[in-house]
């Protein structure tokens, strides 16, 4: 789900044992997102974007002990972690509909 902030952001990919506080979403409802745009182009689109780096607390994969980039994307409107693109492109989370329906605008796709 998207989390629509008092100044319009919409935020997801946030969820609990992020450095953030409260969390947008849980990673089992992102596993349920299944999107039409194939995972190559968004992981393009999103690749081009330039993270804010901006956390003093990090966070590691729990799976390889890798750390993480701490920091968010911000596209237009839509905010999310760095984190959520490091689990996006590496195990089958999805991204919501509306930034999906985002992405296709930005890249004329129909």
């Amino acid at each position: 789900k998207v989390i629509i902030t008092s100044k319009g952001l919409k935020l997801f990919g946030f969820w609990e044992g992020m450095p953030y506080g409260d969390p947008t979403d849980t990673y089992e409802d992102m596993l349920k997102l299944k999107n039409k745009l194939s995972k190559r182009i968004i992981i393009d689109y999103i690749s081009q974007l330039d993270p804010a780096v901006a956390c003093t607390v990090g966070m590691d994969d729990p799976e390889t002990g890798e750390r993480l980039l701490c920091g968010i994307y911000n596209d237009a409107e839509f905010v999310f972690p760095c984190e959520f693109f490091h689990f996006y492109k590496k195990k089958d989370v999805g991204i919501p509909y509306e930034y999906e329906e985002h992405i296709k605008s930005k890249l004329n796709i129909k």
